[in-house]
This record gives structure tokens, sequence and C-alpha cells, in this order.
């Protein structure tokens, strides 16, 4: 978005948090998207939210926290209490079923205790998507009839945005959170779709490539 040259790295080890996201730029590491985004800004004199108001930067940052402290742990509750079956497949689809029902459940027990730690994972299942549809709700009103969330022209909230509804509109498609956006919220479909021929005009191409990468691994 902000025309800066990076290489992908998908190796969670070589954070300084072992977290993702994570950078490295001239020998220095930096982990959370927060941080990340802070330290690109000033090193390389990013403009994208340079036209907001106070207040317009104010409404950005609670959406970016909205969506990164809260609707994220839904997708996560999704993925790994509720749709285990899909989950072991997607991450671990080269073992054998044994190798997968072991794998799964080791990272499915730090999964749980993520979810409590935070709170999502103390609710019942129709309380965790009742919470994700009223993000969505929120997200959809605010955006109304703007291309992109602040309004005319894309600033760093539509990074947080648009990652987490592309794993719901893309990835997740039989979940909860994806009905509601199809059903109740199509708006934040078409901020998809934008926002996919913007950036990303070789999305198709490039997941069929990985997707052939893995299956021939």
């Amino acid at each position: 978005m902000a025309d800066i040259p990076y290489k992908n790295s998908f190796v969670p080890k070589n954070s300084s948090k072992g977290k993702i996201p994570w950078i490295e730029y001239n020998g220095k590491k930096m982990a959370d998207s927060n941080f990340c985004i802070s330290f690109l800004n000033e090193e390389f004199k990013v403009t994208l939210d340079n036209k907001l108001s106070k207040s317009e930067k104010a409404v950005s940052h609670a959406l970016k926290s909205m969506v990164e402290e809260n609707t994220y742990w839904t997708m996560v509750y999704y993925r790994w209490i509720d749709a285990t079956d899909l989950t072991s497949k997607l991450f671990f689809p080269r073992a054998s079923q044994r190798k997968q029902d072991l794998f799964f459940s080791m990272f499915q027990r730090t999964m749980k205790e993520y979810l409590n730690g935070h709170g999502m994972g103390r609710h019942k299942k129709e309380e965790v998507y009742a919470i994700a549809k009223k993000d969505l709700q929120t997200l959809s009103d605010y955006l109304d009839v703007n291309p992109f969330v602040m309004g005319q022209e894309p600033t760093t909230v539509d990074a947080s945005v648009f990652g987490l509804l592309a794993e719901f509109v893309w990835q997740d498609k039989a979940s909860p959170q994806n009905a509601a956006i199809h059903k109740d919220f199509k708006n934040l479909l078409g901020y998809c779709e934008r926002m996919k021929e913007k950036y990303w005009p070789d999305w198709d191409d490039t997941i069929a490539h990985r997707k052939k990468f893995h299956s021939e691994a």
C-alpha cells in the first residue's frame, strides 16, 4: 500500500517475539503489526494517514483495535474450536490422519489457552458469533457506500480490515462470519474486491500457484 519493497517470510521463529507479522530491516527486527507500521511510517515517511483529521485518526485507531483485538479472536475460535476437521487438514495437509490428530491436538491446546487468556474462549459458541456479527455490522455501517474505510482513499486501517475480512471471505467459507457478510453486509464484499483488485491484481494466479505447490510438495 505504501510502495515499500519487501520479501515475504513465513517463519515465526525468526520474529523477536515469535509472532506474525514481523519485519526485519537493516538488521533490526520488529514484531506486532502496530509497532511494524509505526517503524515503517517513520523510516519511509509514509503518508497514508496524513489527510485524516485528529477525530478521523481516533476512529481509525478504534476500528483497527476492534478488528485486531476482538474480531480476530472470533476467527481463531472458528478455526480451532468449531471447524477442527477443516483446520487440521489445512494446517497439516500431507500428514497421515494419526499425525494430523496428534499435531492438531497440540496446537489446539495452545490456542485454547490463548482464547481463554483473551476472554473470547470463555463465551458460548453463539455468543462468540454474535460478537463477530456485531463487529461486522460496525464495519459495514461505518463503510457505508465509501470505497474505503475512511473515505475515498485507502489508509492504514484498510490493511487491518481487509486482512481479516479476506480470511472470512476467501478462506473460512463455511464460517458464520462468511455467511453474515454474504447475507447482511454485502458492502463488505464489494470492499474486499476493491482492495484485492487495487493491490493484488495477480491474486487468483498467486493462490492457484500456492495450491499447486502444496499439492506437489
